[in-house]
This record gives C-alpha cells, structure tokens and sequence, in this order.
C-alpha cells in the first residue's frame, strides 16, 4: 500500500511541473527596442488586459525577421498569448489615427481584421508535451 501512495503522489507531481513552451516569431521587421508578452487565460483578463504574466523579450538575436525564445513557468491550463513589438520601448502600443505603429501577433493566429481578436481565435492548451511551441507571424500596419 505505501508503494501505491509514492507511485499517486509521483503522478500528480508530475502533472503539477510547470512547463516551458517555445515561442516561434516570424515577420520581425528590426531589432530595435523589445517584445511585450501579455499571457492570458480567459476572455475576462484579456478583454480588461490584465495579463496573468507580462513579460519583455529582448529582440537582440532576432537573425533574418525570425526570434525563438522560451516561456517558462507555465501551468497546464488554456492561455492566449498577445505580443507587442515596442520598438521604441515605452512599454505601450503606439498608435495614429488609432491605427497601431507597431507590430503585433497572436499565438498561433494570424490576425488580419481591424478589430482586436477574440480570446477564442489565439487560444491553446499547455500541455505536459515535450517541445510545445506557440507560433506568432508579426502583423505591421
């Protein structure tokens, strides 16, 4: 019996690891300033934007309009992941005419509306899968 409880409590330590995802970026017009990563895991947080992490990414080995980095920590659960190219980094999106001036992507999801996208469109499941990747194509405007 003691041997089932160590081989139960093995197992769920397992499934409670965090986890790191990969982030694959493509379609980086320079290097200059940094990436804002906003991880969020509903449509509530993300419609108030109250990222459960916030996080910047240097963009210094950016090579040919393409970055692999990590995100480390993860639980798994549903996230939606939103990325920001703050070029100039101020910590914010610049806008004209409310037009965005920098970049932006979502995980897996391509956006190419006018309006901000839905939680549903970009988000997916960390799971216990080795080498997970998330992968974002940079949209500028």
């Amino acid at each position: 019996m003691k041997y089932f409880y160590v081989i139960i409590l093995s197992t769920l330590c397992f499934f409670c690891k965090a986890q790191t995802i990969q982030l694959e970026i493509s379609g980086i017009k320079n290097n200059k300033g940094q990436f804002l990563v906003g991880v969020y895991t509903n449509e509530e947080n993300y419609s108030k934007k109250e990222p459960v992490i916030w996080k910047a990414i240097s963009k210094e080995s950016v090579s040919d309009g393409y970055l692999i980095t990590e995100l480390k920590g993860l639980k798994s659960t549903i996230y939606g992941i939103a990325l920001m190219d703050d070029e100039d980094s101020n910590w914010k999106m610049n806008f004209t005419f409310f037009i965005p001036t920098e970049g932006f992507a979502f995980s897996n999801y391509y956006h190419s509306g006018i309006r901000e996208p839905k939680f549903n469109d970009f988000k997916f499941e960390v799971t216990h899968k080795i080498n997970q990747k998330v992968c974002f194509k940079m949209r500028y405007i």
